[in-house]
């Protein structure tokens, strides 16, 4: 279960296990053990890669299904970092000027 859900995360956000294991500072190898299933993971490194990927504890080890919203880049990270340190003020204004360009034809065209 752990494995599926890491090989999940890394798959989804366009990462290799080379990418991963340079990241928890481990060889690719020793990654590799850890989605495979083949060894545990520490709970230093179960922590990492939750805050990494943006999910808890409980999403890697699967004791909820509910599929995390997956930010797609470092800009959009930090955005949803920046708001989440406003206030109710500050959020609100987000939210209006956000309305405000999505109205004015700011969005992005979805492709058909």
């Amino acid at each position: 279960m752990l494995g599926d859900k890491l090989a999940e995360l890394r798959k989804k956000r366009g990462l290799t296990q080379v990418d991963v294991a340079a990241f928890l500072q481990i060889s690719r190898q020793a990654y590799s053990t850890y989605e495979v299933g083949k060894h545990e993971m520490d709970l230093q490194s179960l922590q990492k890669l939750a805050d990494f990927y943006g999910v808890s504890i409980d999403y890697l080890f699967g004791r909820y299904d509910v599929k995390p919203f997956l930010l797609s880049d470092d800009d959009e990270i930090a955005l949803v970092k920046d708001y989440r340190g406003l206030d109710g003020r500050g959020k609100g204004s987000v939210r209006a000027t956000l309305a405000f360009e999505l109205a004015q034809g700011g969005a992005k065209k979805q492709a058909m």
